[in-house]
């Protein structure tokens, strides 16, 4: 995947899509307490949208899944829902990506509710990205410690099913895409 703009200026490292093990080594995922969820992903908005223009930080779909995982955050913290599972993959010191999560034990499986990534990064229709993938993982980690044997869902908006399919979901039903864990 590559970065846009002045690379040298903004301290990002070209990450190309495909995923190859020195690539994800690069990555580190951190799942944050509850606690902090919300300071956290306040210090992830902030510094995404310094790193690109206003306007198009403004309209871009991933600011959206950002508003969203904040959102769930704030949902839990007015004790309307229970607080979500938030995962951040940073490498050389920037966030990448944030995913917010669910176990559900009655589906047995780990429901990933939304993936965020930095506005600045690009990538082809086809290839999934590094942060993203690395992500997935996570989640089928987290699977897999809670006894689901790596079963992971998403429910994608409409015109991002193509980027499931590439990290290895297939469809379930009308509404629910899923992986299972490694052996897909």
């Amino acid at each position: 995947m590559q970065i846009e703009g002045n690379r040298e200026s903004s301290g990002f490292k070209t990450f190309w899509t495909g995923g190859t093990p020195a690539e994800k080594t690069a990555f580190t995922t951190t799942w944050v307490e509850c606690e902090s969820q919300r300071q956290v992903l306040r210090e992830v908005y902030r510094s995404w949208s310094q790193a690109v223009p206003f306007q198009r930080w403004k309209a871009n779909s991933r600011s959206e899944a950002l508003a969203l995982i904040q959102h769930e955050v704030w949902q839990a913290h007015c004790g309307l829902q229970p607080y979500p599972e938030i995962a951040v993959v940073d490498a050389y010191g920037k966030v990448f990506g944030v995913m917010c999560s669910y176990y559900h034990s009655g589906q047995r499986y780990v429901f990933i509710q939304h993936i965020a990534l930095h506005p600045a990064l690009l990538w082809p229709n086809h290839t999934p990205p590094v942060p993203a993938e690395v992500l997935v993982e996570a989640a089928m980690d987290k699977s897999i410690e809670a006894g689901c044997f790596g079963w992971v869902a998403a429910s994608p908006e409409r015109g991002q099913e193509a980027l499931w399919r590439s990290l290895g979901f297939f469809k379930h039903d009308a509404f629910t895409y899923r992986k299972m864990g490694y052996f897909t």
